[in-house]
């Protein structure tokens, strides 16, 4: 039986997207999350209000704005990231975060061990 604690390691990863960069996410994945992502471009962004599940809400440059879901948003901009080559952990919590000039992809990962010697303890080069 097991009478030790637990230890609890946490890296969080923060990929930061400008709006332009965001934009090209959204038009890339639109059909595949049935977005009418119109050719407007994103002039800011804000959490979306009223909505059942969290939302983004981007100003366009038209006057109009578009409200994405979190979910659509984040598989838009981890898709951008496979196809441009930036290296993403295949798990992890991934959260969105909102600025009015940019987005976050956050990305969470959690690793439990025993307290003191363990065989799968993760060494980080400095």
């Amino acid at each position: 039986m097991f009478t030790g604690e637990y230890t609890h390691a946490k890296r969080t990863g923060i990929i930061r997207f400008k709006l332009d960069e965001v934009a090209i996410a959204l038009r890339a994945f639109a059909p595949r999350i049935e977005l009418d992502m119109p050719d407007s471009e994103l002039t800011s962004a804000a959490h979306g209000t009223g909505q059942e599940a969290p939302t983004t809400s981007f100003a366009l440059e038209s006057g109009d704005e578009l409200s994405v879901s979190n979910n659509q948003l984040a598989a838009s901009l981890i898709q951008y990231c496979m196809t441009g080559g930036i290296p993403l952990p295949r798990m992890g919590n991934k959260e969105i975060g909102v600025s009015t000039t940019y987005i976050d992809l956050k990305i969470g990962l959690s690793h439990h061990t025993l307290d003191g010697e363990s065989s799968n303890s993760i060494e980080l080069d400095a």
